[in-house]
């Protein structure tokens, strides 16, 4: 088996998780990578992702893990075949799926804003006063967040670092952002969020993990 890190990009960060699996299955299949299927009436390729990305948001730590074989120059031949917006950055060789959307803990993202490394986030990590509110479906809602945000610090003037909570317990980093805009008073329309580390339990960088269980 092997784990892929690949870099999420626009045009991709546009495009769904469900979308993106399929841009994922072309990229193997273009590339000559023999990916094990599942049985039954309709088989499909096994693959197993990260936990998925919110629309519109930019990633450099995405991954995919594949029922194939490892080979020498993997990644240059990903790359050769993927459309703009996706790079394979790192191929592990794994022993079996690691399940890295159950071990999945937190990640760390940069946001950046007009004067947002300005504002005052000291207290805002780990407050549980501190809510988001978002629309979806069914309308407003309001939902505690400062419990799920791990760490928030400026990193300049327009910039700040976040680690938020990920996987079955997740919180959306485009609507913390909004809403620091909103509460601060910034121009939401030209922010951009940017996804740059997964941590796994025991807040276990991604990379450090996978580079140990292919050891394994």
């Amino acid at each position: 088996m092997i784990a892929i890190k690949y870099a999420k990009r626009f045009p991709l960060s546009l495009i769904s998780q469900s979308d993106m699996l399929n841009v994922v299955k072309r990229i193997f299949t273009r590339a000559g990578v023999r990916v094990e299927r599942s049985s039954g009436f309709n088989p499909h390729m096994l693959l197993f992702f990260s936990p998925a990305l919110s629309l519109g948001i930019e990633s450099g730590c995405e991954y995919v893990c594949a029922a194939a074989d490892f080979e020498p120059g993997l990644k240059e031949r990903l790359n050769a075949v993927a459309p703009k917006g996706f790079e394979c950055l790192k191929v592990f060789s794994v022993p079996s799926d690691p399940n890295l959307t159950a071990r999945s803990y937190a990640a760390r993202y940069l946001f950046t804003a007009s004067g947002l490394g300005k504002a005052d986030l000291s207290a805002i990590a780990g407050n549980p006063d501190f809510t988001v509110v978002f629309k979806d479906k069914d309308g407003e809602k309001i939902k505690p967040a400062g419990e799920k945000i791990f760490m928030l610090k400026s990193t300049g003037e327009d910039s700040a670092e976040a680690v938020l909570a990920c996987g079955n317990d997740n919180l959306r980093a485009d609507r913390v952002l909004k809403q620091l805009c909103a509460d601060f008073g910034l121009d939401w329309d030209n922010a951009s969020v940017e996804k740059i580390q997964l941590l796994l339990e025991g807040a276990r960088d991604a990379d450090e993990f996978l580079e140990n269980f292919q050891n394994k």
